[in-house]
């Protein structure tokens, strides 16, 4: 008679990491710290879980944003801010208007579309005028948009109550 000799094997820590990843155990981790303080500072389990669907979908939008630059190899860099920024303004302004539901959104898209076209339309003459230094300039571009459209969220004096600070005037 034969002895079928089980092999087991050794579940240690380092082995637990390798096989989950350390963006991943970090990721975890991560948000067993967040469940623990939201019940600390009283936070309803219900807020928390909500609030954390909402910005990953979000999130993952703006991944999706970047698959088609990088599968094209530009790179995010490359008008990926500016297009943001484009999207953004236009749900914005849809909005300001008091549009809701999918005419929100149709509008949205229809306006950033357009938005986009004369933006990238320039994007697109800044870079051809800039040959050899593409990088830099398609960078600072991309901060700066940003930098600039971060000023004029906050001086752009919106009348819609949904998007009013609970102070001042925009």
């Amino acid at each position: 008679m034969t002895e079928t000799k089980e092999i087991k094997e050794k579940v240690t820590i380092k082995s637990v990491i390798n096989h989950i990843g350390i963006p991943t155990l970090f990721v975890g981790l991560f948000l067993v710290f967040i469940v623990i303080l939201g019940s600390f500072l009283g936070i309803s389990m219900g807020t928390l879980v909500s609030d954390t669907i909402k910005r990953t979908g979000m999130n993952g939008i703006l991944v999706l944003a970047m698959v088609p630059s990088i599968q094209s190899g530009t790179g995010p860099n490359f008008a990926l801010p500016v297009g943001i920024v484009c999207g953004l303004f236009a749900l914005v302004v849809s909005i300001e208007f008091g549009l809701m539901g999918s005419t929100l959104m149709i509008v949205a898209i229809l306006f950033a579309i357009f938005l986009a076209i004369i933006v990238g339309y320039f994007y697109g003459r800044l870079l051809n005028a800039v040959k050899g230094s593409e990088m830099t300039i398609a960078t600072y571009t991309g901060f700066s948009i940003v930098a600039l459209m971060n000023l004029a969220w906050l001086m752009i004096p919106f009348q819609n109550p949904k998007m009013r600070w609970f102070m001042g005037d925009g």
